[in-house]
């Protein structure tokens, strides 16, 4: 049995090569054209030969190409099929090389799908067999239909990537179902055998990201929404929560008269592409979907969290995210793989030293390998957090800790996400103070040196400006954005409010000082000068995950390329309006108190962390950083965290 088990895995192994090597050789050997060296002056021979050479073989023939700054490779997903794997086109652009490599959107599906089951394979599976019964099939063929439906929503998306297909026709649709039903039977055929592990691999969703190169989708959408129809169809969900959120689609979907597009960046396969009946409509069902697939899997999974084994993958995961995001920043060909085989939303950051200052001497952030250097500064925040957590529990470290420890150092470093370090070094001083006899004046030392930190963090002369500046400093940046003739509706009331000096007037100029000190002037300024709700609009959103109106509706003098919200509060207050925003605090606080008995230290510090990090970031705009907060959250608010965390 365990030769016939070894001989399995040898085989994936084997597949999995398979599928890093193969598409890439793709190429008629025989044609008697061969790669030629790309030279400043004259890079024609690729645009009068697209599609003869494989990238194998300008690799082999340019083997600096693979190494050096000045190349660059990108995916031209809107290719034909016997293109796929070959150089495409070269484009210069000054000294820098840009070669197109053709794939084709529906071979993407397929190669990437049944690489990333393959590697989920590898998890051992569970002893015991999860029970869902018949409306796994059911749940399966729906989920298909749901995602088939999401690419017509989007149409105008998915023109530009599904090479010659009419997504007019029928014929199109027939054969999205049928590879999509490939993959996703597939795929939770391997999940379900694995359900109650994947509570402990949460934090892989942060190294593997899984969207499908050409496709605004993600694998683990795959998964979560055919949980969600499983939850739906055996009437395993919350009652309340599901008709308020069904209250909330009505008035969405009748407030979806006008018609904008998107370009999702780097927030790919977690937002909507346009903004119309259609799209609001899809993405109302798939957050509806993935609220209830998530509640099923936590519920279902939540008595298998192991915290050891849960802070082991956070380790692994964060030295492979750092190693690859150096490597890529430094090897183009490199960067190219992991943009592909990891499912990144966006290419891995250019700048090859994490060391970097700008010409005013202020340290440049770097993301490395993820698509927002702030989230993934939380993360690896987070696992300093959790590390300090079971030190404090068991006394002890391994060694992957300890390496872990260096890596995440760096990492926050890298990121420049002062906020995660100083709530982490604020753990670890609570700590210090609370579980270790310390004298007087070592107590006295240590919050000393702790305060003057985060005085030095926030900046010794932002805290010399004056209030009156300092408060009103985002409301000047946002005027500074308005354009002429075009004046959006929360900055005539911003206008309005420090002009009477209102009762508003110190709520507002509250938040200016606080803004100006989290360094969010210019980008919550920026939002305002944009956001323009009606008041309905204000009250309950205007649909989930979707920028299209809030980017389109009103013009402004912008930097030219996209800049988020950076903050998950104020993208949700888009999206869902304060009446949403207030359910849902009221909800968790309700909880909170609710639970008050079996909430330790330990879970209070990361739903703090959770809070402050939701404020000042848009990381609730990526899955992984959603599913991730969103687990941490369910476990403390739902489960006795006495049992995970003590001392």
């Amino acid at each position: 049995m365990k030769k016939i088990k070894n001989n399995i895995v040898i085989l994936k192994v084997i597949f999995i090569l398979v599928l890093i090597i193969a598409p890439w050789i793709n190429a008629d050997y025989f044609d008697g054209i061969k790669a030629q060296e790309l030279v400043q002056e004259d890079s024609s021979f690729y645009e009068i030969n697209p599609c003869k050479v494989s990238l194998s073989e300008f690799i082999i023939n340019e083997f600096n190409s693979s190494y050096q700054d000045h190349y660059f490779f990108r995916f031209n997903d809107n290719s034909s099929i016997s293109c796929f794997g070959r150089v495409s086109g070269v484009t210069q652009i000054n000294n820098s090389f840009y070669i197109s490599i053709g794939t084709n959107s529906i071979i993407n599906l397929i190669i990437q799908g049944l690489f990333w089951i393959t590697l989920i394979s590898f998890i051992k599976p569970d002893k015991e067999k999860i029970q869902i019964g018949q409306s796994y099939y059911a749940a399966n063929l729906l989920a298909v239909m749901y995602f088939c439906y999401s690419i017509f929503a989007e149409k105008r998306f998915y023109e530009q990537k599904l090479y010659l297909f009419d997504l007019t026709k029928n014929i199109s649709f027939i054969i999205l179902f049928v590879l999509l039903f490939f993959i996703i039977k597939n795929l939770n055929d391997v999940i379900v055998k694995r359900f109650y592990k994947l509570i402990n691999f949460l934090p892989v969703t942060y190294l593997l990201i899984g969207v499908f190169s050409g496709y605004n989708l993600t694998i683990y959408s795959f998964i979560l929404i055919t949980f969600g129809f499983i939850a739906l169809i055996t009437k395993e969900y919350n009652r309340n929560i599901n008709l308020t959120y069904i209250l909330f689609t009505i008035f969405w979907i009748i407030n979806s008269t006008d018609r904008f597009s998107f370009y999702p960046d780097k927030l790919r396969g977690f937002t909507s592409t346009s903004y119309d009946f259609n799209s609001v409509l899809s993405w109302a069902i798939f957050v509806f979907l993935l609220i209830n697939g998530l509640i099923y899997l936590f519920r279902k999974a939540k008595d298998s969290l192991d915290l050891e084994k849960l802070l082991n993958v956070f380790c692994i995961s964060g030295i492979s995210i750092l190693i690859l995001g150096y490597m890529g920043a430094n090897f183009p060909i490199i960067n190219f793989f992991n943009y592909y085989y990891f499912g990144q939303q966006k290419y891995g950051v250019k700048i090859q030293n994490p060391f970097s200052f700008n010409q005013w001497g202020e340290k440049i952030a770097w993301r490395g390998f993820y698509p927002s250097a702030e989230s993934i500064g939380e993360y690896f925040g987070l696992i300093l957090i959790l590390i300090i957590f079971m030190y404090f529990k068991n006394r002890k470290l391994s060694k992957l800790h300890l390496v872990t420890i260096l890596v995440s150092l760096l990492g926050l470093y890298f990121s420049d996400n002062r906020s995660a370090f100083i709530l982490t070094l604020l753990t670890l001083t609570y700590f210090l103070l609370t579980t270790i006899k310390l004298s007087n004046k070592i107590k006295l030392l240590l919050l000393t040196s702790t305060l003057l930190t985060l005085i030095f963090f926030v900046g010794f002369q932002n805290l010399s400006y004056p209030y009156i500046f300092t408060s009103e400093y985002f409301l000047n940046k946002a005027i500074q954005f308005k354009s002429e003739g075009a004046t959006s509706s929360s900055l005539n009331y911003l206008i309005y409010v420090f002009e009477s000096k209102s009762i508003s007037y110190y709520l507002f100029s509250i938040l200016g000082f606080l803004t100006f000190l989290l360094n969010r002037s210019i980008v919550w300024g920026m939002f305002f000068s944009r956001y323009n709700p009606s008041a309905y609009e204000f009250l309950l959103g205007s649909g989930p995950f979707n920028f299209g109106k809030l980017y389109s509706e009103v013009p402004i003098n912008e930097p030219g390329y996209l800049l988020l919200p950076h903050s998950s509060f104020l993208s949700f207050m888009l999206f869902y309006g304060i009446i949403g925003i207030f359910l849902i605090l009221f909800y968790i606080v309700k909880k909170i108190i609710t639970e008050r008995k079996n909430i330790t230290p330990e879970g209070y510090i990361i739903l703090l962390f959770i809070f402050l990090n939701i404020i000042k970031n848009d990381t609730l705009n990526y899955l992984s950083s959603f599913t991730l907060y969103s687990f941490l959250t369910y476990m403390i608010l739902n489960t006795n965290i006495k049992k995970k965390f003590y001392r």
